[in-house]
């Protein structure tokens, strides 16, 4: 893949915001290779630390970042990226969740420079590529959820992928910021999902988001089928505290969970593992199960409650 490096001569500022806790796993080399790695160089780094135990704090003051550090039980996805994004001097916000990690000196660049294509973009994610130690459902999702090709979705794209119009990804995301002001930034105490919320949020008010798959991170996490569960568990109860989500976009398109399978059969046979086919099977089985627990959780409870 050729990448061309742009001109920085007019460009608008960035501001990377990175909120952390227990990081130093990760974060010394994530910003070693932002400051002296990337193409386009942020003008500032933003870390919301929630109170780590370990050496994160440490490791960010030493890189020049702008800590800023909160109690942990004060955390929540929308609340502390909004804080951190209202402290913010760049015109274009970055956000990368601690555990990823740049897969070459464009990813910033790549990302950005979709901007300068339309101003009615608000916001972009890039491609996600999965670590090598990832299991292979884990492997697969990554692949599936994260292809080769980039594009843009409008509101008027809902007629055909339903709520899958709204999927989005703050692991490596940008935003303008003006227009994250204009529509009152991200929501505070979601149980999660402040990507998906604020994507659909722009696409209603006549945004556009755009895929970017030039732009790259490395970031995955090995599907362990107890945590896959609570995740769409909490899709699930997303959705339903949010409804307005889906009575706008709809349901996923009827032929997604055939083009999943479909699409897995592909990824086994060329890698060898068809014979995984029944536990893939099972995964989303439970997945379906999760989300449905989960969307009627509350008014399961206040039955059993009354």
């Amino acid at each position: 893949m050729k990448n061309k490096v742009h001109s920085s001569r007019s460009r608008k500022k960035i501001s990377v915001i990175i909120p952390t806790f227990n990081a130093e796993k990760f974060i010394g080399k994530l910003l070693k290779n932002l400051i002296k790695n990337q193409t386009l160089k942020p003008d500032e780094i933003i870390v919301v630390d929630s109170s780590s135990q370990d050496k994160t704090v440490k490791i960010t003051k030493r890189y020049g970042c702008r800590t800023i550090v909160i109690p942990k039980e004060k955390f929540n996805h929308g609340g502390t990226r909004t804080l951190a994004g209202k402290e913010a001097k760049g015109e274009i916000l970055v956000y990368f969740t601690q555990d990823a990690y740049p897969y070459n000196e464009y990813a910033l660049e790549n990302l950005v420079k979709i901007f300068e294509k339309d101003e009615k973009i608000a916001c972009a994610y890039g491609r996600q590529i999965p670590y090598e130690n990832t299991n292979f459902y884990g492997k697969f999702f990554r692949y599936f959820n994260y292809p080769e090709n980039s594009f843009i979705r409008t509101y008027e794209d809902r007629h055909k992928f339903g709520r899958k119009t709204v999927f989005f990804s703050n692991s490596f995301s940008a935003y303008r910021k003006d227009l994250l002001e204009e529509i009152g930034w991200f929501k505070e105490n979601l149980i999660s999902y402040e990507d998906i919320y604020i994507a659909a949020r722009f696409l209603t008010k006549g945004y556009k988001i755009a895929y970017v798959a030039e732009a790259m991170v490395y970031h995955s996490h090995s599907l362990r089928i107890w945590q896959d569960f609570k995740r769409h568990f909490k899709l699930g109860r997303f959705f339903r505290e949010e409804d307005w989500i889906l009575k706008k976009f709809g349901k996923k398109p009827k032929d997604e969970g055939w083009r999943l399978i479909k699409e897995f059969i592909k990824f086994a046979s060329k890698e060898g593992k068809i014979f995984t086919l029944p536990m893939f099977l099972t995964i989303m089985y439970l997945r379906k199960i999760a989300w449905i627990m989960g969307y009627y959780y509350e008014i399961r409870r206040k039955i059993f409650i009354y």
